[in-house]
């Protein structure tokens, strides 16, 4: 599934997302709050791509993650924000150029060590 599409198996019933969010919030003591709690519960549930946004999510920490593992994207140590960005930025390049090179693998390959 690509980022902007969606798989939807059936229309959402607004009156029931409506009841749903009246049970819900009912114990909240003003009407703003019970209608502002009802407008983010319908935003969650009808927005369209918030599922893409999960998957998006998990990828990231997968790209990090692969990141850490093969490039020590975590191991600055450091204190300056120079340090750090001067870091982040060659990682993020050789994380780029492994992918380019290497586009049908799902992790980024070893990098060969020197003895």
């Amino acid at each position: 599934m690509s980022l902007g599409t969606t798989r939807r198996t059936a229309p959402i019933d607004l009156h029931a997302v409506d009841a749903l969010a009246n049970e819900l919030f009912s114990s909240l003591p003003r009407a703003d709050q019970r209608r502002w709690a009802q407008v983010y519960l319908r935003g969650l549930l009808l927005t369209q791509g918030l599922l893409e946004l999960v998957v998006m999510h998990a990828s990231s920490r997968a790209t990090v993650t692969c990141m850490n593992d093969r490039l020590q994207y975590l191991g600055f140590s450091g204190r300056s924000y120079p340090g750090w960005h001067h870091h982040t930025t060659l990682v993020s390049a050789a994380y780029a150029y492994s992918r380019l090179a290497y586009p049908s693998r799902s992790a980024v390959p070893p990098f060969p060590r020197s003895a």
